[in-house]
């Protein structure tokens, strides 16, 4: 990995990975719901905070302005919270967190709980089982709900915005995308009200929106099926 400044490229999911659960998203049966759009744009709308949870909701999360979170892994994951599969600290020229995972979903969360901001990172695929999805998770709620977006190793290779709403996994937009193993990518998801938008290597893939405006609020996570992923330079920002 080439040291970047800050850390350099980061892989930004704007919220707020990569695989179908994340193939089967945490290997409960899923039953994936709706069609796939490829975008399209949409207002940006929206306060600064929104308010939480499903589809509807009056509760006002503000978002701070500014950077909100930020981990290069130099001192560690002490900020993520592992609650299922490994994930530990590896030397890769600098320091990045390693996620593994040959069964359930490796998941690692962290930060607060904001409304409308911008999630970035620089990810590497190691490894990835076939019909499997890695994600840069936003707005995350728990295990069964969230926005993420997803490298999902299909033939040929996609990059996607899904949701995960009561445990079942659905595409709001994707699209081939020739991902690499071994290769660095930065990856970002911006939420902004209903409005969600992809970008690879700071260039922008999807301009979508969740016309069931269904999460407002939540934290990130980092979620790998069946893979064995690198991440790096984590940010969150308010877009």
């Amino acid at each position: 990995m080439t040291p970047v400044s800050w850390k350099t490229t980061v892989i930004s999911i704007t919220f707020a990975g990569l695989l179908a659960g994340c193939s089967d998203d945490g290997g409960s049966a899923e039953a994936a719901t709706g069609g796939a759009s490829t975008g399209g744009t949409a207002p940006t709308g929206g306060s600064a905070g929104t308010a939480t949870g499903g589809s509807g909701g009056t509760m006002v999360v503000p978002t701070p302005p500014g950077e909100l979170f930020k981990d290069d892994f130099e001192s560690g994951i002490t900020k993520w919270d592992v609650t299922q599969g490994t994930c530990s600290i590896a030397a890769d020229e600098t320091n990045v967190m390693n996620c593994v995972n040959g069964g359930n979903e490796a998941r690692a969360v962290a930060g607060d709980v904001w409304g409308e901001y911008s999630v970035s990172a620089r990810v590497k695929v190691n490894a990835m089982d076939p019909g499997r999805r890695i994600y840069l998770a936003g707005r995350f709620t728990d295990s069964d709900n969230w926005y993420g977006a997803a490298i999902y190793n299909s033939t040929p290779p996609e990059i996607q915005i899904r949701k995960k709403v009561g445990g079942a996994s659905s595409d709001i937009a994707q699209t081939s995308f020739p991902i690499e193993f071994g290769r660095w990518y930065t990856l970002k998801l911006e939420m902004k009200g209903s409005t969600l938008r992809l970008f690879v290597d700071d260039i922008l893939q999807f301009d979508t929106v969740d016309p069931a405006a269904q999460f407002s609020s939540g934290k990130i996570a980092l979620l790998v099926d069946r893979s064995d992923v690198s991440w790096d330079n984590v940010l969150v920002t308010n877009p």
